[in-house]
């Protein structure tokens, strides 16, 4: 039964000394009296830090983040769909917009 009264267990972090991944967790280098740690294996890495580090790894590789790819997206929609009464398709100002996205793809590094 629900006793609003009754103190609940805080939940253990799950840091580098939580019991499940300790054993996966090295000293990397101190810089400054601040111990920085790594996984000992690249590959047994939480799936969460996983994720966060393909997200990053996958906007660098395309020079560029999700909101600047989704006005990307965007532009070319306004400009697809046309403008003015006659709701004219702008190819001038599309062809503009895959040359822009096009340099930054070819940019050697990450803006």
């Amino acid at each position: 039964m629900y006793n609003p009264f009754k103190k609940k267990k805080p939940k253990p972090d799950f840091n580098l000394h939580h019991k499940d991944i300790r054993h996966l967790v090295e000293e990397a280098f101190k810089v400054g009296g601040k111990t920085y740690y790594r996984f000992a294996e690249e590959r047994m890495i939480p799936a969460g830090r996983y994720k966060y580090i393909y997200a990053f790894l996958k906007e660098v590789d395309l020079r560029m983040n999700l909101e600047t790819l989704q006005n990307y997206v965007k532009d070319f929609e306004n400009l697809l769909n046309g403008s003015g009464p006659k709701k004219i398709i702008q190819i001038g100002e599309l062809w503009k917009t895959v040359l822009n996205l096009k340099s930054r793809l070819a940019l050697t590094f990450e803006p």
